[in-house]
This record gives structure tokens, C-alpha cells and sequence, in this order.
């Protein structure tokens, strides 16, 4: 057995559950969006965040 075989780095463990994430809170930022086109007062800034969020985790994703 090699060297690189036996380490597995436990970023890869977390990787699933990462991805779970993300998606989660993408379709949270649509759920949200489509709220946001009802006139609820105060959820524009929640939008503006949710979107900066989804913009940043699509980057490192």
C-alpha cells in the first residue's frame, strides 16, 4: 500500500455535507426570491444577502 493511498484528507469527508449545504441554501435563496416578489416589507435587504451569499458559494463551489 502507498503512501498517498492510505491518507485520505478530511476535507474530502466534509465534502458531502458541503455540498448538501450549498444546496440547501440555494434553494432557500429561491424560496426566498420568490417571496420577494409579494411586497413583505423589509425583504429586500434579506434578498440582497441571499443573493451575495449564493454568488459567493458559486464561486468556490
Amino acid at each position: 500500500m502507498s503512501a498517498p493511498d492510505a491518507f485520505t484528507p478530511p476535507v474530502a469527508s466534509a465534502w458531502p455535507l458541503v455540498r448538501r449545504v450549498a444546496l440547501a441554501l440555494f434553494a432557500g435563496f429561491w424560496a426566498v426570491y420568490a417571496l420577494a416578489l409579494m411586497p413583505v416589507p423589509g425583504i429586500e435587504a434579506i434578498r440582497g444577502n441571499l443573493i451575495a451569499l449564493t454568488v459567493v458559494l458559486g464561486g468556490f463551489l
